[in-house]
């Protein structure tokens, strides 16, 4: 589906299916694409308002949503996200809205009212979290102290909800999220001097939803998860020499860099310098170096 096919009767169809109302009608519609470069690599974003009404005669109602259309060779390829969206998150909200309000700020993730699957498509559309009072930080200048505590505390809801109902599953070591967070959104000084403060932080938040969740099995420790964060330690590695330039890429470097720009050898050269040029990449990777070829990873086959 092209762009000028997202209409107000599209939307109108996509919203009858998502609440079940089949004489819903759409009054008022607002379609704008989020166009930043170098933010969006695998699909395009639009911010869409609207006012409808469910029924003739109803109440009129506004909302806000966010369109996410997988580029055709990101769809094609296939992703997890129709699963996550669709079964694991709503399965892991339902487990922290059971919990004591003790537990605080529980949203794990934006509603997806509808998904749209075919050859080569791949369609989203979910609730914009900005019009509930969510925002993103600066990713170019990296997290400060309080900030990543609000992201660990976050994940180890994500982590402990998932825990409770799927012990049994493992798609992944919770160090692997850790370092992806901690490598590519930590500044440099935070990434040398509060790893452990911060790695602390998300442990007792770890405990803290796994009990008022009422998990049942034994509780892990901090030992365990320091051994875990050892083991992986080279997504550490991976993450600060291959996601980080891209994560924290500057408007220059941003300029004409899609999922495209990999494949072209010539450009995909020019954009290394660009992106290793950042002075917050270099400061990383000098500061980490040391530290991991210290514990061998640069010696792994």
């Amino acid at each position: 589906m092209e762009r000028e096919n997202y209409s107000a009767e599209y939307f109108e169809r996509a919203l009858a299916r998502a609440y079940g109302c089949e004489m819903l009608r759409v009054e008022n519609f607002h379609i704008e694409a989020v166009s930043q470069k170098g933010e969006n690599f695998c699909s395009a974003i639009y911010r869409v308002a609207l006012d409808f009404r469910r029924s003739p005669g109803g109440a009129l109602e506004s909302g806000k949503y966010i369109l996410k259309d997988l580029l055709p060779a990101v769809a094609a390829l296939g992703t997890n996200e129709k699963d996550m969206f669709e079964l694991l998150l709503p399965a892991m909200q339902a487990i922290l809205e059971e919990a004591p309000k003790e537990i605080g700020e529980r949203k794990l993730s934006p509603n997806c009212l509808l998904v749209e699957i075919s050859a080569g498509k791949e369609l989203y559309i979910m609730e914009d979290l900005g019009a509930l009072g969510y925002g993103s930080f600066d990713r170019r200048q990296g997290l400060n102290l309080e900030e990543a505590k609000i992201c660990v505390r976050k994940l180890a809801q994500f982590h402990g909800a998932s825990k409770v109902d799927f012990q049994n599953c493992y798609w992944g070591s919770p160090a692997i999220d850790l370092y992806f967070l901690f490598y590519t959104s930590l500044k440099p000084e935070l990434l040398l001097n509060s790893q452990d403060e911060i790695l602390n932080h998300y442990f007792d938040n770890l405990l803290e939803t796994l009990r008022q969740c009422g998990y049942k099995d034994t509780l892990p420790t901090f030992g365990q998860l320091k051994d875990e964060m050892k083991r992986c330690l080279f997504y550490g590695y991976y993450t600060v020499v291959c996601e980080l330039p891209i994560c924290c890429s500057s408007p220059e470097a941003s300029v004409d860099f899609g999922v495209h720009t990999f494949v072209d050898t010539d450009a995909m050269l020019k954009k290394r310098h660009q992106l290793f040029a950042n002075e917050r990449v270099r400061q990383t990777i000098k500061s980490t170096l040391l530290m991991l070829d210290s514990e061998g990873i640069l010696e792994t086959p």
